[in-house]
């Protein structure tokens, strides 16, 4: 009995697995059917498909033929209300009706657009994308620096004397109160993108190991030591092509709504029905 439950479980499994690969109106190999309602078959293969669709938990704690039965019989049960449902006319009801085609409408639209982005973003466009955003940034470069914030231009002179006549400038930092201070003033690395645009354009004027002279930004006064400039680093393709493809596909969706607008004219009018002026 275990052995034939066994059979019976690798034998189901395979119908599914022949489902994964079949196309969507290709006979699956193996398949039977399993219920007949009516003029209705309900074949292995479909049973199989939802009991793997419901959540590994409970497809764990269930032994595999309890949960084909249960599957089965709900599946039967469906179709016994959708044929009363039919008979009595609801199909024809226009609250159906419109449900109906609204959903049709969702599912087209869906299908549709993700036969567009597969069509479109590819591997090889992925890898496009990123040869472009790779090359973008071949001779970017980006700063290290460290920055003292004073409560004004006088504290800020003071400070700046105290470093030109040899005390550290990471340690007075540290004898501050300002955000950073307890790290030396490091701002990491930035770049044009990342940072205030005063502390970018004074970094910019210096060379490595070089201080600045006291200057004011909309925060307050600041002294500004370059430590480093280094090339911005690129991710590897790995690291960026998810985000990639998921930009592509927004593109291609966005480009796909463009074409249509533009093909197909569309007449738009008030909210009571006038025509737009």
């Amino acid at each position: 009995m275990i052995a034939h439950g066994i059979r019976f479980g690798m034998a189901c499994i395979g119908a599914l697995l022949a489902v994964a690969s079949a196309a969507e109106d290709d006979p699956i190999a193996g398949d039977a059917v399993v219920a007949r309602i009516g003029a209705e078959e309900v074949m292995l293969s479909e049973i199989i498909g939802t009991m793997y669709s419901l959540p590994e938990e409970q497809r764990a704690e269930t032994q595999f033929q309890t949960l084909y039965e249960e599957v089965l019989q709900r599946r039967i049960d469906q179709s016994l209300v959708f044929n009363a449902a039919v008979e009595q006319g609801m199909r024809d009801a226009p609250a159906h009706r419109r449900a109906m085609a609204e959903a049709e409408r969702r599912m087209l639209t869906d299908a549709y657009l993700e036969r567009e982005i597969a069509a479109r973003v590819t591997e090889v466009a992925v890898r496009a994308r990123y040869d472009e955003i790779a090359e973008r940034a071949a001779g970017n470069t980006e700063m290290r620096a460290r920055r003292i914030r004073a409560a004004g231009e006088a504290e800020a002179r003071a400070l700046h004397a105290r470093i030109e006549a040899g005390e550290d400038f990471s340690a007075v930092a540290e004898s501050l109160d300002f955000p950073g201070a307890e790290t030396g003033g490091d701002l990491g690395y930035f770049s044009e993108a990342t940072m205030v645009p005063a502390i970018v354009e004074q970094a910019r004027a210096l060379s490595v190991g070089q201080m600045s002279a006291p200057f004011p930004t909309a925060y307050g006064w600041h002294v500004l030591k370059l430590e480093d400039i280094r090339p911005v680093p690129v991710p590897a393709f790995a690291e960026l092509s998810e985000s990639i493809h998921r930009r592509l596909r927004e593109e291609t969706i966005e480009a796909v709504l463009v074409e249509l607008r533009a093909a197909n004219p569309v007449a738009r009018f008030n909210r009571d029905g006038s025509p737009l002026e």
